[in-house]
């Protein structure tokens, strides 16, 4: 849904759906042909029959059913950026903990010493 929704955002849903007209509206649905959730825009609703396309995509989906819906997006918050954030932290606190492990095992004298002695 991106640019209107991007990845890793927080969804508010609605999961109670009522028999209005879904057309123009945000859902997320999970279809049968597909295992995950996926959010996109109702284009056409047509007696309980949805075609739904991403904002960003050419083409739209499969037909899927009322049924399949999992709730309406009512709002929405972006925490992409702080998800990246948190990633890069831990990969840096990780690769800073495995240092802090093997330094003395990496630059340990006796290792070099049995290297000096094993080039003779």
């Amino acid at each position: 849904m991106e640019p209107t929704i991007y990845s890793w955002s927080l969804l508010v849903l609605n999961k109670q759906i009522t028999g209005e007209n879904l057309t123009g509206e945000i859902i997320a649905f999970k279809p049968a042909w597909s295992g995950e959730a996926i959010v996109h825009r109702v284009i056409i609703d047509h007696n309980g029959t949805l075609i739904t396309r991403g904002d960003n995509n050419n083409y739209p989906d499969d037909p899927i059913y009322r049924e399949d819906i999992e709730g309406i997006v009512t709002n929405y918050y972006s925490f992409g950026w702080i998800l990246l954030v948190e990633l890069f932290v831990s990969i840096f606190s990780t690769i800073c903990v495995f240092f802090v492990l093997f330094w003395e095992r990496i630059h340990s004298p006796t290792i070099r010493i049995n290297y000096e002695e094993k080039q003779k």
